[in-house]
């Protein structure tokens, strides 16, 4: 059995992480943290959402069985 022992979802990254870093989504899966922009999540989240449908998907099409979902 494979596991994800450690992944997120959500619907929508906007906000701040901590007082001052500000975080911004981007399309492709980059997003800009603080002013930096990187790779947050796979290029395919063109929207920066990461659902639970999505998750599934990549799941399946890797071989995992389970994920863990951290919050």
């Amino acid at each position: 059995m494979i596991v994800d022992a450690h992944m997120h979802i959500w619907d929508k990254i906007d906000g701040k992480i901590g007082v001052d870093t500000v975080v911004k989504p981007l399309d492709g899966g980059r997003v800009t943290i603080g002013g930096a922009e990187v790779l947050m999540m796979p290029p395919s989240y063109f929207d920066c959402r990461s659902t639970a449908e999505q998750a599934v998907a990549h799941f399946d099409d890797a071989g995992v069985d389970v994920g863990v979902v951290v919050q």
